[in-house]
């Protein structure tokens, strides 16, 4: 897959809604908020389908670079979970709207299957190409912890993944430090190439 290829969805920038006592709201955030370095929205089952469709589409990206049978996200799914959405304002035919470039979702630990002892598990991300290893995720960790605690990581995670939580000193609920440690060894005595098998969580930044 070419860089080229990628066209960032937009969706429509509406009035910031901050409705902390109901997780799966719209929310939009900006530089002044509590934390710095925030995703652009955050949602859930009950958001705007404009919203999902640019998660399904950035699902679509990470789907086409990993070669997996199905996009990462599903618009139709009524379960609990967070997904964000990172992105850039813009205008476009006379009025605002948000580039998207960046996702993730989170998934409830008690609807997986089996269901985890923990309350999140970090499902999938991807970001555009362009904009990896630009901060975008790291600055937005602290808020991530904030709002999910000390959460699990899907796997099988990526070499990248693996580099990043030990850089972020960041230990999941179902993976401990030796461990993610221990596999990095192991895969670079197999291989130079850390995407060779192909992982689930891509790349990060």
């Amino acid at each position: 897959m070419s860089e080229l290829d990628i066209r960032p969805p937009r969706i429509s920038i509406e009035k910031a809604i901050i409705a902390r006592h109901n997780p799966y709201a719209n929310e939009l955030y900006d530089a002044t908020e509590e934390f710095r370095g925030l995703p652009s929205v955050v949602f859930g089952p009950a958001s705007r389908p404009e919203v999902k469709r640019a998660a399904y589409v950035m699902g679509c990206y990470f789907r086409r670079e990993f070669r997996y049978d199905f996009p990462a996200f599903d618009p139709h799914d009524q379960h609990s979970y967070r997904a964000y959405l990172w992105g850039y304002p813009e205008f476009c035919r006379g009025r605002e709207v948000l580039e998207v470039i960046g996702a993730c979702q989170f998934l409830a630990g008690r609807e997986l299957d089996p269901p985890a002892s923990y309350g999140w598990q970090l499902a999938w991300a991807w970001f555009h190409p362009f904009r990896r290893r630009s901060g975008l995720l790291s600055g937005s960790w602290p808020y991530l912890m904030h709002r999910h605690g000390r959460f699990g990581i899907g796997g099988p995670v990526s070499s990248a993944m693996l580099c990043f939580l030990l850089r972020m000193n960041f230990e999941p609920a179902n993976l401990t430090r030796a461990e993610m440690v221990e596999t990095l060894d192991k895969r670079r005595e197999m291989t130079t190439d850390p995407n060779r098998n192909g992982h689930y969580i891509g790349k990060y930044t």
